[in-house]
């Protein structure tokens, strides 16, 4: 098999381990999958509706849900750990809205108002931020229970 083919085989199950460059690879996949559908459909002057932009978008979130377990794992955590990261978020969502909504009273979380503003860019900083952690973090370098230590192209073979 090709190197390219191995990668995709391994970006495609949660399963094992990935490191920074394995996370690197994934995210470059599918950042280029979406800029070229978002120019494609661009350039053709279609809108991105359907099934096929659907399931290509379904196929983008597991990479991205696979890279970020398989990341998880090279750091030595279980990949739950992302349920409780999206209740987290969640709940935090809440309590801004809820907070903003008694400070400044129902119409200021209208769209286009600063404080829905504020509340978007509060909620998106924490995900940057695990992003951030989740591609700078070094990783185990020796074997964990999730599988050996990844390989050159950053994937281990479990």
């Amino acid at each position: 098999m090709t190197d390219k083919v191995m990668v995709l085989m391994a970006a495609l199950s949660p399963r094992g381990r990935c490191n920074r460059l394995g996370m690197l690879l994934v995210s470059q996949c599918v950042a280029s999958i979406e800029i070229g559908l978002f120019f494609g459909f661009w350039a053709a002057g279609w809108t991105a509706q359907g099934a096929a932009v659907e399931l290509l978008k379904l196929f983008c979130l597991w990479l991205s849900f696979a890279s970020f377990s398989k990341r998880l794992h090279d750091l030595g955590h279980s990949a739950w750990w992302l349920i409780g990261g999206a209740a987290s978020l969640a709940l935090w969502l809440v309590f801004l809205t809820g907070a903003f909504a008694i400070l400044g009273g129902p119409g200021a979380l209208n769209p286009g108002s600063p404080l829905t503003n504020a509340i978007v860019i509060l909620v998106v900083l924490p995900v940057v931020g695990v992003i951030l952690w989740l591609h700078l973090s070094p990783g185990q370098t020796e074997e964990n229970i999730f599988g050996p230590v990844p390989t050159v192209l950053g994937f281990s073979r479990a």
